[in-house]
């Protein structure tokens, strides 16, 4: 057995020891808690609590899947779970965990405020979360293809931004309104827990805001791809995340294919007229 990682001789059905802090509350379905730190996705039948900020040891076997030659997968199901001494918090993990408390307290006023399933889907959309999502519901919403509208996206990010800029803009100009609205946007990242898409559309709308500040021009089209390839050199296995490949891949389309397809449909009006 092991702390950390994999064994450089693993196999499968190998008995592998993992310890995770455990920062955020893990997922949890009907039948399942799922918790899931890096490459790492741990399984569990039972309903377990965590104790947020506390270390534990999970001890069983791993399956491993690869893409592109790499890991990017770690999963290990049933295990054994126990808690051991974990030390104090690093100043990140601090972060993480406070921004996660804020996270919970928001699903917690969802979960008064509306019935079923209207609370977890004010959830997704408003912060990504779906961990609480009642089945029936989830698995209406993939038979629909409707899925999409419960993960934080972009769309989000540009709320957040013009909600926070906008009175400040009229009130104390872009010298104030950009910084804070940079600030809201890396804000609301944390707290939606920094998934490809919405990482992708922070970057971007805060270089177009930086720009905005400093009264430069932008590209669009520019700032996708410096975006990617930014976020593709500080993880390059980031490349076979599907939802990396999917947030690039409908990026594209609104600024590559949309302006065609609008300027055939124009083409093909004017020729009915």
């Amino acid at each position: 057995m092991i702390d950390t990682g994999l064994p450089p001789d693993w196999e499968s059905g190998d008995q592998v020891r993992m310890r995770m802090k455990i920062l955020e509350k893990p997922a949890q379905t009907d039948s399942k808690t799922i918790i899931t730190k890096g490459k790492w996705r741990i399984e569990s039948k039972e309903y377990r609590e965590y104790i947020l900020g506390m270390t534990y040891s999970f001890v069983g076997k791993v399956e491993v899947m690869e893409r592109a030659g790499k890991v990017v997968i770690i999963k290990m199901s049933e295990p054994e779970i126990e808690e051991v001494a974990g030390g104090k918090l690093r100043a990140s993990e601090w972060v993480i965990l406070k921004v996660g408390e804020a996270r919970e307290k928001m699903v917690e006023r969802f979960n008064r405020w509306l019935p079923e399933p209207e609370a977890s889907l004010a959830a997704g959309i408003l912060l990504g979360v779906r961990r609480q999502m009642p089945w029936e519901f989830y698995q209406a919403l993939i038979t629909t293809g409707t899925v999409h509208i419960v993960a934080a996206s972009g769309y989000n990010v540009t709320i957040v931004a013009r909600v926070v800029m906008v009175p400040l803009l009229k009130l104390l100009g872009r010298v104030w309104a950009v910084p804070a609205g940079v600030g809201a946007i890396i804000l609301y990242v944390l707290i939606a827990g920094g998934s490809a898409a919405v990482v992708r559309a922070a970057i971007m709308a805060s270089l177009t805001l930086m720009a905005y500040y400093f009264g430069r021009p932008t590209e669009a089209r520019r700032l996708l791809w410096v975006t990617a390839g930014a976020m593709l050199l500080v993880n390059p296995l980031m490349l076979v995340d599907v939802g990396f490949q999917l947030s690039v891949a409908a990026t594209t389309g609104l600024l590559y294919v949309e302006p065609v397809i609008r300027r055939v449909m124009i083409r093909k009006k004017g020729e009915v007229y």
